[in-house]
């Protein structure tokens, strides 16, 4: 589904922006966040391009501590029969992405000089029905315990 590629794209391009905190000075990435003006216009952008294209109708990027947390809308509404094969494509789409994922949370831990760095990407539909939510940090997928 190109609809789950879009939103690994977003993922990653999300967290380029967030790249751009190395050196403030702030001990989390919610600090850094909520303290530096060029990446929040940096990300306020990023939601607003895929906002603008089809198939993601809303982009929430935030953090809470260590963790980038983005929320995506995406422009479907799952029924019974459809919610599990909306599920399982973006199950795909990121497990074909976490090298990626990894090297980049990895990457934004070096340049930011912040441990344990986590991203949690949740995508829900029209009606907020949950179709992914995965945290990961530079090993992989974190597992809930």
């Amino acid at each position: 589904m190109k609809r789950t590629m879009k939103i690994t794209a977003l993922v990653m391009a999300a967290l380029m922006a967030v790249m751009m905190l190395a050196g403030c000075g702030a001990k989390t990435l919610e600090e850094k966040l909520n303290s530096d003006s060029d990446t929040k216009s940096e990300i306020e952008k990023i939601e607003k391009q895929y906002e603008a294209q089809s198939g993601i109708d809303d982009v929430d990027i935030s953090a809470k501590e260590n963790t980038l947390i983005m929320k995506l809308k995406v422009a479907v509404t799952t029924t019974d029969t459809t919610v599990d094969v909306y599920k399982n494509a973006f199950v795909s789409s990121f497990k074909n992405s976490e090298s990626s994922l990894k090297s980049a949370i990895s990457d934004l831990e070096d340049d930011t000089k912040i441990d344990g760095v986590k991203m949690q990407v949740i995508v829900v539909d029209q009606k907020d029905v949950e179709l992914f939510n995965k945290t990961y940090d530079k090993n992989g997928e974190v597992t809930s315990k």
